[in-house]
């Protein structure tokens, strides 16, 4: 069993994941990514018509995941797969 960390936005509530310490994505599938062997974050997005924008580049620090040019707080509920 792996477990899966609920990801919050710090800038603003209506934005949250989830993320089990190598991969993210969201509750309605619009973002997924993966923690890179070096440290970095790759993520993709995709809109409101599913195009998806490419692989973005975010970054992971302590307890703070940095995509979408925003600050995800790893809060403490977490949920086993």
């Amino acid at each position: 069993m792996k477990e899966i960390m609920k990801v919050k936005c710090k800038v603003s509530d209506q934005y949250y994941g989830y993320f089990d310490g190598e991969k993210y994505f969201d509750e309605d599938n619009r973002c997924s990514g993966e923690l890179d062997a070096d440290g970095t974050f790759t993520y993709q997005y995709f809109n409101s018509v599913l195009s998806p924008s490419g692989p973005q580049k975010g970054k992971l620090e302590g307890k703070t995941l940095h995509i979408f040019d925003r600050e995800f707080e790893l809060i403490e509920e977490s949920i086993e797969e």
